[in-house]
């Protein structure tokens, strides 16, 4: 996955392991690639959904919100992290946690369903039947897969960037 967030100009902003999970957080944007971020974002999913280890023995659970945040390097001299801040982040984080109980793999913003149209195929999914489901007015499936035991959450944030040091 790390390898595939590279590939289509992404950077990993965040890599964390609990239990059997692997969280990783991405952004694009942070690089001129000749194509809007979350074009790239969604090419990353793409190629993670097609992946024949994420089908066959993880569920994969991926998350991509597009809009403005705050990007730059925090800590001190002995330890610097790139950070993200923004509605973006916390979305994407939120459409990620959502996928198990809509059974999709990867749901997006509408921002970045509009951004996309007819270069990735998207629909609507129905989020009235959920309850306690606050700021979350919209949501949009790539496409259907199989879920399994065994998850890998991936926030993949598509943006125009703010980098502040």
């Amino acid at each position: 996955a790390l390898q595939v967030v590279l590939r289509h100009g992404g950077e990993v902003v965040q890599a964390a392991q609990e239990g059997e999970a692997l969280h990783l957080m991405a952004v694009f944007g942070l690089q001129a690639t000749g194509q809007p971020p979350s074009d790239s974002a969604l090419a990353a999913v793409e190629e993670m959904l097609a992946c024949p280890l994420l089908n066959s023995s993880l569920q994969c659970q991926i998350g991509v919100a597009t809009g403005d945040a705050l990007c730059g390097v925090v800590g001190s001299e002995a330890r610097k992290v790139l950070a993200v801040i923004g509605e973006p982040a916390i979305l994407a984080c939120k459409l990620m946690n959502l996928c198990p109980r809509v059974h999709h793999s990867f749901l997006c913003d509408e921002t970045t369903a509009l951004s996309c149209q007819g270069r990735f195929p998207t629909h609507p999914v129905s989020l009235t039947h959920l309850a306690g489901q606050p700021a979350l007015s919209a949501a949009f499936a790539l496409r259907e897969e199989p879920l399994s035991d065994v998850w890998l959450g991936l926030e993949l944030l598509a943006r125009r960037l703010e980098a502040h040091g």
